[in-house]
């Protein structure tokens, strides 16, 4: 993916006016500018299922989070970057759309496989 640096995105917005009427875009539009994972954190770096295969978690180095949930005809995806990595919660989102992802088991290999359970539901690394 592309991404536009913030100076630019700025520079643009500066020479539309109408634009600026906009209450907080420019601290949107940098929100949306991530970290990168933590150091610490890069056990949780990488694609995450769940046993049933109805959940899946993408955590990508470059702090953007993916969350799915596809059951039966009822789909659900949440794509953002992460805003804070806490003691027991992923914290991830822009403005107001925000979700927190309880971690109730940190990531630990077990009999070869990478696993952790978010939000009560027990995970696998691909």
């Amino acid at each position: 993916m592309r991404r536009v640096p913030v100076a630019v995105l700025a520079a643009m917005l500066m020479t539309a006016p109408p634009l600026l009427a906009c209450s907080g875009l420019v601290d949107a539009i940098e929100e949306m500018e991530p970290e990168p994972v933590p150091p610490d954190k890069a056990d949780y770096v990488g694609t995450w299922r769940s046993d049933d295969g109805v959940v899946t978690l993408t955590i990508q180095a470059d702090g953007f989070l993916t969350h799915t949930k596809s059951q039966g005809m009822s789909n659900s995806e949440f794509n953002a970057p992460i805003k804070a990595f806490e003691d027991d919660a992923i914290i991830a989102g822009i403005g107001p759309a925000v979700q927190t992802f309880k971690i109730d088991k940190p990531p630990k290999k077990v009999k070869g496989d990478w696993r952790m359970m978010v939000n009560d539901i027990a995970l696998t690394r691909d």
